[in-house]
């Protein structure tokens, strides 16, 4: 037997801080004391630590108002920091799912409201608890637990939550819940029908609309195998066709390639011949240059460069002697002053004649050198001008040594000089003049010989390169008639590679013709390979051997195959696909039309489960009806010995669709209504409703709540006795304050309150009080 053993409180209401232990034991235990003393928050803290989830039905506004909040004034105790209750339970016969004998369940909430649930002092879970005690401790729905209030709640609640009490016991919401399973699956079947339908309507309205489409796509199959026949056979006919002329095409391009191979040889003869000749005339030419190179030529250059070094070297002599002839002029100029002043002819006269003659000798020289320069081409104009010019350097040479001599005279004859000048009273100025004049004849006369002897050593020179320059020429004259023979041989040998290169151009020309035609025949031929390999391709679309084309016209198939492609455009559009869509949508058809008889099926058995549900659903409710309804009976009798009660279905037919009332007809008055009785009847057939209940469905513990504040003694005595029979079952703890319950009771516990306005919990001395309430 499962029974509680004790219970413990620490600040849980008014049980203060000290923890508070309440003995317990199978049968019945009463618990007594004047009220507002806290008998009732003893029930409370059973139903805290069972579970209770509603503060409200704890008579708190929330679970934190559970704690003792501390006493009033200075001296008062401070409020408990949390609430705690611990209930000890029995298990001897192991009726809970634990591997224990001994039990304990407990339940702590803070300040903020939050609860922490143990069992055997390990963390758990309301729901463990629950789990752990349901059907033992925790009866079914919670009736057995029947709290201040709750009797008249029976009796003021409406029919229908009266029968929905009677549902709970049943157990028909599990019921309920199978129907409700049940109504669900029916839907969802229902919705898949409707589902099924349409869219078996929409395949067979497919299904019509493909089977049209099939035939016009298996006709226009039939002609499209028909024009892949007459196709193949054209294609066979342009391959063939392609082929052949391919061959043509090939034996063109061999031709084309012998006439290119003998053109190219005779290019090559003509390429090696103009070689030679192009050989020949290298040499030729080489040996024109070499000739040129000669050191024939090569002396005649450097004799003309010679003569035109000597040419510059006359010109620079050319210049002294202008410059002499300026000096003389000058000394004869003076020379004549000087004379005049002399009665007889001076020395420097004769020297004015003799430069006047040196003048004219210098012009002609000037001359010659100026022929000589323009006829160095000429060698016959140039040798007379070179004779003239040698000539013109004999007088030169014949006036000078005459001015020296005339100089020479004219110093000797210083003295006749000086003493004309003293004639004339000029000593001074004549003397230095004459000193002046023959400082600088004898300057002109140093210098006139260094000339002389240039103009020697040009004539010498001149005379040499003269014939050196006409033994050349003759040389030079020979080797440029050699060159001017070998250019008119190699102006020949231009003239036939000129005609060498005109056949040369010719052949290439013929060349550059047959490559054009092969070019063009090439072409041609890459086009008729491709179309070719495009008739090889086409041909093999067809997939087919040995393709007869013998004795078919290629004109009458292109008409046939027109007349099918129309046939078949005029078929157009097709629906190649419908065929293979027909089978396919035909396949679906069937399958949906199976589904949709599999789920007419599963409706009808659904709703044969429902059926069977409902009758079950019935056949319990009535049974449970039937045993609270005799139960009630009973009871009633019992507490009201004479009187009758009965529980009465509003609607008989379908009991789960109507209330349930309660009729009672207590001794000595007519049968009615609940609702018409007086306070304490109602009172009593409340008690007897819950009794009748609590026997159906009987738990472990039940408590009871002052369920007799309101009934006379002699029904309180009668509650009594039958509390008093229920605890030989089931554990029973009763709050009352009257003395028929307390005697019923097997132990007895007394709360009172102190000055502090703390709850204790005290003892009772049964015995004692039974004898008191004998005497």
């Amino acid at each position: 037997m499962v029974y509680a053993s004790k219970l413990e409180m620490r600040g849980f209401k008014s049980f203060g801080h000290k923890k508070e232990t309440l003995p317990l034991s199978s049968g019945l235990t009463a618990i007594v004391g004047p009220n507002g003393n806290g008998k009732s928050n003893i029930v409370d803290a059973l139903s805290f630590v069972l579970g209770q989830s509603s503060s409200k039905t704890l008579r708190a506004r929330n679970f934190s108002d559970l704690i003792y909040h501390g006493g009033e004034g200075e001296n008062g105790k401070k409020p408990a920091p949390y609430a705690r209750v611990k209930l000890h339970i029995e298990d001897d016969d192991d009726s809970l799912p634990i591997d224990s004998e001994k039990v304990t369940i407990s339940r702590k909430v803070n300040k903020d409201g939050k609860s922490t649930y143990r069992i055997n002092g390990d963390r758990s879970t309301r729901t463990e608890i629950l789990e752990l005690l349901s059907g033992e401790l925790i009866g079914t729905e919670g009736y057995n637990f029947v709290m201040q209030g709750d009797v008249g709640k029976f009796i003021k609640m409406s029919s229908q939550e009266r029968r929905k009490i009677i549902d709970d016991l049943a157990g028909v919401a599990e019921f309920e819940e199978k129907k409700s399973k049940a109504l669900s699956e029916l839907d969802k079947v229902e919705t898949d029908l409707q589902s099924q339908e349409g869219r078996m309507e929409e395949l067979e309205q497919n299904m019509e609309k493909l089977e049209k489409q099939r035939e016009e796509a298996l006709k226009c199959n039939e002609l499209k195998e028909e024009l892949k026949n007459k196709e193949s056979l054209l294609a066979q006919i342009r391959f063939d066709s392609r082929k052949k002329e391919l061959n043509k095409l090939q034996e063109k391009i061999d031709e084309k390639n012998e006439e290119l191979e003998k053109l190219r040889e005779e290019k090559a003869n003509i390429k090696e011949k103009e070689k030679e000749i192009k050989q020949k005339k290298e040499n030729i030419e080489k040996l024109i240059q070499e000739k040129r190179k000669s050191e024939v030529l090569a002396r005649v250059d450097r004799l003309k460069s010679r003569v035109e070094t000597l040419y510059e070297r006359l010109e620079a002599s050319k210049s002294e002697c202008e410059d002499l002839a300026e000096e003389v002029e000058k000394l004869r100029k003076d020379a004549k002053k000087v004379a005049e002043k002399s009665d007889e002819e001076s020395p420097l006269s004769k020297i004015k004649t003799l430069s006047d003659k040196f003048l004219s000798h210098h012009e002609k020289f000037e001359e010659l050198a100026e022929t000589i320069k323009s006829a160095e081409e000429d060698s016959k104009n140039f040798e007379k001008s070179l004779e003239n010019l040698r000539e013109t350097l004999e007088n030169l040479k014949s006036v000078i040594s005459k001015l020296e001599n005339h100089f020479k005279r004219a110093l000797k004859s210083k003295e006749d000089f000086l003493q004309l000048a003293e004639k004339t009273d000029k000593i001074d100025e004549a003397g230095s003049e004459f000193e002046q004049l023959r400082s600088k004849l004898a300057s002109a006369e140093a210098r006139r010989k260094d000339a002389e002897k240039r103009i020697d050593e040009l004539k010498k020179e001149i005379e040499e390169d003269e014939e050196s320059l006409k033994e050349a020429k003759k040389a030079a004259k020979k080797v440029k008639n050699e060159i001017r023979e070998k250019e008119e041989e190699i102006e020949g040998i231009n003239e036939e590679l000129e005609e060498i290169e005109e056949k040369s151009e010719e052949v290439s020309n013929k060349i550059g013709e047959l490559k054009d035609e092969k070019s063009d025949i090439r072409a041609k031929k890459a086009s008729t390979e491709t179309e070719l390999k495009q008739a090889q391709k086409n041909l093999e679309k067809y997939e087919m051997e040995d393709i007869d084309t013998s004795g078919k016209d290629p004109k009458k198939l292109e008409k046939d195959k027109e007349k099918i492609e129309k046939k078949i455009e005029e078929l157009q559009p097709i629906n190649e696909q419908a065929v293979e869509d027909y089978k396919e949508v035909k396949k679906r058809y069937n399958s949906q039309k199976k589904h949709y008889d599999q789920l007419e099926k599963e409706k009808q058995k659904l709703l044969e489960v429902m059926e069977e549900i409902d009758k079950e659903k019935t056949e319990v409710f009535m049974e449970t009806f039937e045993e609270i309804s005799e139960n009630f009976n009973e009871i009633f009798s019992e507490l009201s010995p004479g009187g009758t009660g009965r529980l009465i279905l509003e609607n008989p037919e379908d009991p789960l669709e109507g209330g349930l009332e309660i009729e009672a007809k207590p001794r000595g008055k007519k049968l009615e209504n609940v609702a018409s009785l007086s306070g304490g009847e109602k009172a009593l057939t409340g008690l007897a409703f819950i009794f009748a209940i609590q026997r159906a469905k009987p738990a472990a513990l039940y408590v009871l709540d002052e369920l007799d504040a309101h009934l006379d003694p002699e029904n309180q005595r009668g509650v009594a006795q039958i509390i008093k029979r229920f605890a030989q079952e089931s554990q029973i703890i009763v709050v009352t304050i009257r003395d028929p319950m307390m005697s019923a009771a097997d132990k007895l516990f007394g709360v009172n309150m102190d000055d502090e306005n703390i709850s204790n919990i005290v003892s009772v001395d049964l015995g004692e009080f039974k004898e008191n309430e004998v005497n």
